[in-house]
């Protein structure tokens, strides 16, 4: 491969040095000259690629690690001198050299495609591959040797790197140049970035041109001592780059370019008119998986759309069915555990739905059941504190029962407390029962204070209470030891003493002497004497006669009407008032009739009313005819009357009718719906008399054309 190559590139060489004018070879010598062997080395790389890369690598590596360990002043002043005479040989001459390129540069084309049919098509596509791959590896290798170096020794301060760096450039950008204007030249479509820092082995690969080829040789030398602020001064400066078509695509979206730019974009990127259009297609965002279910759930697009869209972004019609399929909301873990507790799913339904859950079957390392497992048993309700108490109470829950159940509530540490406390609970009311048992025993004398303390601590009082409970049980010995005190008796008072004197329990005499022991004048006793008498007297009165008011006859009547009195008993009612017999037996006959004739009335009147409400909901057209004669068969009316008012309702409907139709030929009028000729012709069919109708013609002129009252 190497003997293939390596006349190919002394040949391309040898072409781009003969058609380089006078004036830039005198500049490169110059350089030669001024910085000795190390531009003679660099040079050469470009007369001979291959046998120079590595050489220059071996001899870079060489000089500057030698000078580093050596004289490192010495070396950096060098190295200063040398890149300061590379800007002062070429900086002024650079401008010149960019014109020579416009106008020379065709001259050369035809130079170089001559030879490179000749010798360069073949060999390159047969070593383009391997070619390229050791180029970089050995550029890589030669700048991470200077980096390193650079790093650890470099005499250089930032402040001097930057105009010595922007020297290199300068030097450089002849050769960078060059190769792209032959680039350019050569190619189908202008490439408007040409050759740039970037992958050269990819970059050629997508070109295959003989041309980039050999602008890749002189690339090199640009891209192994350029560093990024260098590569952007000359970027800027003489090589402005275009937008990545990722870039140009949100230019296009937010309006800074137009479509005919945006493919001149493309174009520039090398690709042809097939492709631009489809490029242009790539600017239209789709919506991604997430917002297309959302649609397809909400009814926005159909499920072949939905499908059709994920084509679009290269998702088959099985993904996009899965895609489908993981959108469903899964019920809550909770909701789950709610659902087989209440046993709507099965043990092994909620299992699956715990894989969905993605909640693992497996057991993870170093541990003993599965995360499936873990939620499956935390999810069952466990028996509270209180009723676990109760349980134990009810001899359902062992000692250890109780305990084990209580470290599963959480008191890993305090079970046993736990469960000594809850025992405890349930024998307090037993424990206070016996302590005041005691208590009294000691109270009454049967046990000694000492036996009572020692009562209290095998009934697991507290220790602080133990004190409290024999203090209170010494106040009371106390208090019952103590004699009774002595109750006055309480005297007889003033109100009692008179009532037992007027109820006959007491004489007169023991009321003075009782009133005279409670301090009472010789005036007040009197007194109460004199009240007590006067009770007594009231007492004895017989009871006032009792006159009972007779019936009037309008009560009578009210009582007959409302039936709280037979009509059997009417007459005897108004002989009690002081009627004679006969003039009784007539009152009560003319009552009878009189009320049997104001029920009739009273139904009739219910009847008319349930007629002339049947034949307004005919003419109001609520009811057909045949439902009316129902009706007011029902109501009672033989078939001659029902004929009767059948007929008044069905007249009635049709003056109902022409009233309405009327007002709204009127009101049509008055809102300028109608004409004057066509409201008479509409109502002169149903005012049939010519007076009537000019009448009523009046009206609706005097109520379209009045004018409204001022104020």
């Amino acid at each position: 491969m190497t003997d293939t190559l390596l006349p190919v590139l002394k040949g391309v060489s040898t072409a781009v040095w003969n058609v380089l004018p006078e004036w830039i070879r005198s500049g490169l010598l110059f350089l030669g000259e001024l910085t000795g062997k190390a531009w003679t080395t660099l040079w050469d790389f470009v007369r001979d690629p291959i046998g120079s890369i590595q050489a220059g690598l071996n001899w870079v590596t060489t000089t500057i690690g030698t000078a580093f360990d050596g004289a490192l002043s010495t070396f950096g002043s060098w190295v200063e001198g040398a890149l300061r005479g590379v800007a002062a040989a070429l900086g002024t001459a650079l401008q010149g050299m960019v014109t020579w390129l416009g106008t020379e540069i065709p001259k050369a084309v035809g130079v170089v495609v001559e030879f490179a049919k000749a010798h360069i098509v073949d060999p390159i596509i047969a070593g383009l591959h391997w070619l390229f791959a050791r180029l970089t590896d050995i550029v890589r290798g030669l700048i991470s040797t200077i980096e390193g170096l650079f790093a650890h020794h470099s005499p250089i301060t930032p402040e001097q790197a930057l105009p010595i760096g922007i020297g290199v450039l300068v030097a450089a950008v002849g050769a960078g140049a060059l190769a792209t204007g032959l680039a350019d030249t050569l190619s189908t479509k202008v490439i408007g970035t040409g050759l740039e820092l970037r992958s050269l082995g990819g970059f050629i690969t997508a070109m295959i041109n003989p041309s980039m080829f050999m602008g890749a040789v002189l690339g090199v030398i640009v891209g192994v001592g350029i560093k990024t602020p260098l590569t952007q001064f000359y970027n800027r400066s003489f090589r402005p780059s275009i937008p990545a078509i990722a870039e140009a695509q949100r230019m296009l979206w937010r309006g800074s370019i137009n479509e005919g730019q945006f493919r001149d974009i493309v174009a520039r990127w090398g690709y042809g008119d097939p492709y631009e259009t489809g490029f242009v297609e790539l600017t239209k965002e789709l919506p991604g998986p997430g917002d297309l279910i959302r649609f397809v759930v909400r009814e926005v697009i159909p499920p072949a759309t939905f499908t059709e869209f994920m084509a679009y972004q290269g998702f088959s019609a099985v993904i996009a069915g899965w895609y489908w399929d993981a959108h469903w909301i899964l019920p809550g873990r909770g909701e789950v555990i709610d659902a087989f507790h209440r046993g709507v799913i099965s043990a092994a339904e909620r299992d699956t739905y715990m894989v969905l859950h993605d909640y693992s079957s497996t057991p993870r390392p170093g541990i003993a059941v599965s995360d499936q497992h873990i939620v499956a048993s935390i999810a069952k309700t466990l028996i509270p504190r209180v009723d676990l108490r109760y349980g134990w109470e009810l001899g359902k829950i062992s000692d250890a029962g109780l305990t084990e159940r209580y470290k599963w509530l959480g008191y890993e540490d305090d079970s046993e407390l736990m469960a000594d406390i809850q025992k405890f609970r349930v024998l307090t009311a037993e424990y206070s029962a016996l302590r005041r048992t005691y208590m009294g025993l000691y109270i009454d004398g049967r046990v000694t204070l000492e036996e009572f303390g020692a009562k209290l601590v095998e009934l697991k009082t507290a220790p602080a209470a133990i004190p409290l409970w024999t203090e209170r049980a010494e106040k009371e010995r106390e208090r019952r030891l103590k004699a009774p005190p002595e109750i006055e008796p309480k005297a007889i008072t003033r109100a009692e003493a008179m009532w037992a004197y007027e109820h006959g329990l007491k004489d007169v005499a023991w009321l003075r002497t009782t009133l005279k022991a409670i301090d009472l004048s010789d005036d007040r006793i009197g007194l109460a004497v004199d009240i007590s008498d006067k009770r007594i007297a009231e007492r004895m009165k017989p009871p006032k006669e009792v006159t009972y008011r007779d019936l009037t006859t309008t009560q009578i009547r009210d009582l007959y009407r409302f039936e709280w009195l037979p009509k059997r008993n009417l007459p005897g009612a108004f002989e009690g008032i002081g009627y004679l017999p006969d003039d009784a037996e007539k009152l009560a006959a003319i009552l009878v009739d009189l009320e049997a004739e104001k029920a009739a009335a009273e139904y009739d009147s219910e009847k008319r009313k349930l007629r002339d409400n049947a034949m307004k909901d005919f003419v109001k057209g609520y009811i057909l005819k045949d439902v009316l004669r129902a009706d007011l068969a029902e109501i009672g009316y033989p078939t001659e009357a029902i004929d009767y008012f059948v007929a008044d309702a069905l007249a009635d409907r049709e003056r109902s009718y022409k009233d309405k139709l009327i007002d709204y030929y009127e009101d049509a009028y008055v809102k300028d719906l109608v004409l004057d000729e066509a409201l008479a012709d509409y109502t002169g069919e149903v005012i049939v008399d010519k007076d009537a109708l000019d009448l009523f013609l009046m009206r609706a002129y005097v109520r379209k054309y009045k004018k409204p009252k001022a104020g």
